[in-house]
């Protein structure tokens, strides 16, 4: 279920579990978008918008998706800084028009591998996205706090991700 609450971009708010998430979002342009939901920040952005969103993602943890909208293309990583592997992918892949990036100063390492693979096998899973990693993501062993934190993240990812992709009939 979606509500939309204020503004003309509006705050979106769903229900998991019965908790709601919030999904607010701050500036808005063709394919720009800032915004947070209850566990991270997030940033859609085309790719050629890069410089202006680079200082918001220096020394950040996170998640990314590279999208091509024309073919369903779609990469998921993680990095420890995203600032510096986005501009990695700028220079060397020309695969994709726009980004998802998803990041929250307490990813570590440990969680966003582990993350990154549950998103890798779901998004393979729908037949929809031409998935364009070369493997599957590495996870790592975790407690149970991390484990907790970790399925929280993913959730929130995939919500949001299904909210803010540009074709709103392919979902993970």
């Amino acid at each position: 279920t979606l509500y939309i609450k204020n503004s003309k971009e509006g705050d979106l708010m769903t229900k998991q579990n019965n908790n709601p998430i919030a999904i607010e979002m701050f500036q808005t342009e063709q394919v720009n978008l800032v915004g947070k939901t209850n566990a991270t920040d997030f940033i859609r952005m085309k790719k050629d918008c890069f410089p202006n969103y680079r200082k918001m993602l220096k020394d950040r943890s996170g998640i990314y998706f590279l999208c091509n909208k024309d073919d369903n293309t779609l990469y998921i990583g993680e990095s420890q800084n995203l600032e510096d592997r986005i501009g990695h992918w700028i220079k060397n892949r020309d695969h994709w028009d726009y980004a998802i990036i998803f990041s929250n100063e307490l990813f570590t390492k440990t969680v966003c591998t582990n993350i990154e693979k549950t998103l890798i096998a779901k998004a393979k899973e729908t037949d929809f996205y031409d998935v364009k990693n070369a493997n599957g993501g590495f996870s790592q062993k975790i407690g149970w706090l991390e484990e907790y934190k970790t399925d929280i993240y993913t959730a929130e990812i995939i919500e949001t991700f299904n909210k803010v992709y540009l074709d709103k009939t392919k979902n993970l």
